[in-house]
């Protein structure tokens, strides 16, 4: 009678133990309309390490948001995972993805871009007088200059920029990505 009850106290700690495992790698969220974490991902400084893979951490910021921290301290906002199709779907939290793309560095991280077509655009400087702006990144612009961005593969005849514009050397190509 005594083996038996103690076999029957381990089964019940043994239970209680493996059901601590499972709600401690639990679905989370960030805030009532946040996506849905769960494994792959981990919620930073609320579950173990255990609970997702290396390079999946999620963050709250404190504003409802759940946020992803890539390489060289870029951050975005966390809008949707999709688990199934393994996409997330992430904003600048300033509004401006162009200011972010020129520091972003994936090859250092878990995450590629998503997309079969890639954009490559030049980033002109060029001081406000007589611009058309219909191709200004007003937030990367300020009074004293405008940041006009162009399709690489286009002419540039096309286009109305004459001096005093100059070449960023910041020129960058990225694929078309769930950034909004």
């Amino acid at each position: 009678m005594t083996i038996s009850f103690f076999i029957l106290l381990f089964m019940v700690g043994l239970k209680v133990n493996i059901g601590a495992c499972q709600n401690e790698c639990s679905e989370l969220r960030c805030g009532d309309f946040g996506p849905p974490i769960k494994f792959p991902f981990q919620l930073k400084d609320k579950q173990p390490d255990h609970c997702g893979y290396p390079g999946f951490d999620l963050s709250y910021n404190g504003s409802n948001n759940t946020v992803l921290e890539l390489p060289i301290s870029v951050k975005f906002n966390v809008t949707h995972i999709n688990y199934k199709s393994q996409v997330i779907q992430v904003v600048d939290p300033d509004g401006c993805v162009p200011r972010q793309l020129h520091k972003l560095n994936l090859s250092a991280s878990a995450f590629q871009f998503k997309g079969d077509y890639q954009y490559d655009y030049t980033l002109f400087n060029c001081s406000p007088a007589d611009r058309n702006l219909y191709y200004q990144i007003p937030c990367l612009s300020e009074t004293s200059h405008q940041i006009l961005a162009i399709s690489s593969h286009s002419s540039m005849d096309a286009f109305p920029i004459s001096s005093p514009c100059s070449r960023k050397s910041c020129s960058t190509s990225r694929r078309a990505v769930h950034l909004l």
